[in-house]
């Protein structure tokens, strides 16, 4: 029971990790915004809606894959922020994938895809928004990491503690 304590604990506060960092983000983007209560207003919003699809995320894929990963490799620090980085752009890189539109798009003005075909620029976009999402999944698989071993560590310790007590 302590061990499926220590995983649900750790991937809930793992999925605010990201929230942070979009926070910490949008934060510097509106520097020099005025009107702070709209600014405010909207990290709230942003904050509601990615910890949902982080916690989501964490629960669907990151689970699954640490009980997967862990059977194949040490879980360690290396392992867990690659197995996040993975598991952040899968979905994103599938649902953003730019061969699946038929039309023409710009951003800022600059053309992202004609007639269905990505330009380089269309290319860097995808490319900048897939690795923003798997920073955000390395982000959440070291919180992750690192709370599941303070964890089990403390639970060690306490299980070490009592056999001393009853022996």
């Amino acid at each position: 029971m302590r061990t499926f304590f220590n995983h649900f604990i750790s991937l809930l506060l793992c999925s605010i990790a990201p929230v942070l960092l979009c926070l910490i983000y949008g934060l510097v983007l509106s520097v020099g915004s005025s009107n702070w209560i709209r600014v405010f207003g909207e990290l709230y919003i942003l904050a509601f809606f990615v910890f949902i699809f982080s916690a989501m995320h964490t629960f669907l894929l990151g689970l699954p894959t640490y009980f997967l990963v862990r059977r194949i490799l040490p879980f360690n620090y290396l392992v867990s922020a690659f197995s996040g980085f993975v598991v952040g752009i899968i979905p994103v890189a599938i649902y953003a994938w730019p061969l699946s539109s038929s039309g023409s798009s710009t951003i800022n003005g600059t053309p992202t895809i004609i007639n269905g075909i990505p330009t380089i620029a269309g290319w860097i976009s995808y490319g900048q928004g897939v690795l923003a999402f798997g920073v955000l999944g390395i982000s959440g698989a070291i919180t992750y990491k690192y709370l599941l071993t303070r964890l089990q560590s403390t639970d060690n310790a306490l299980n070490a503690d009592a056999k001393n007590d009853a022996g």
